[in-house]
């Protein structure tokens, strides 16, 4: 038997408010992707990747190389996971807004765990890192809860 939501008074729909997350998810594969191939896949495919893994070179970091296999494993893991969210958001299924609270926790967990990492590895984290990461928990901290309480997202999402 399929589970079907009522519709409540209120707006339903891709508008409002809600506009803003589907903007988020839309772009986020792209700057993923960007960061990917800027950042991470230069350091797989160079010497760079033989220096920070050889052991006998003054100034070794031993988490340096756990930390880039850890980025290159979340962001694709994440590229991923958008992809499936985006699909369940635009056909507007109810399990669309529990996807997209766990892909905002995920996003900002992964930024979390990469500032630690990265301070371990002997990285500092600069602007853009710190940029993120706030980013990350901020817009957990708003959409998580519009989310769960919104009538326009518990209107919208009902397939």
């Amino acid at each position: 038997m399929s589970e079907t939501r009522t519709v409540e008074d209120g707006p339903k729909g891709f508008g409002g408010w809600l506009i803003l997350p589907i903007i988020g998810l839309v772009i986020s594969p792209f700057t993923m992707g960007f960061s990917f191939f800027s950042d991470l896949l230069p350091v797989l495919t160079s010497d760079l990747w033989g220096k920070i893994t050889d052991k006998s070179l003054p100034g070794h970091q031993p988490m340096l190389a756990p930390l880039i296999i850890y980025e290159v494993v979340v962001n694709v893991a994440m590229v991923a996971y958008t992809l499936v969210v985006m699909v369940f958001f635009f056909r507007k299924s109810r399990r669309a807004p529990r996807l997209y609270i766990i892909w905002l926790i995920l996003l900002a967990a992964a930024q979390i765990v990469d500032s630690i990492l990265a301070s371990s590895a002997g990285v500092s984290i600069d602007r853009q890192g710190v940029r993120d990461l706030i980013r990350s928990v901020a817009a957990a901290a708003i959409w998580v809860p519009y989310f769960v309480v919104s009538k326009r997202v518990k209107n919208t999402f009902v397939e």
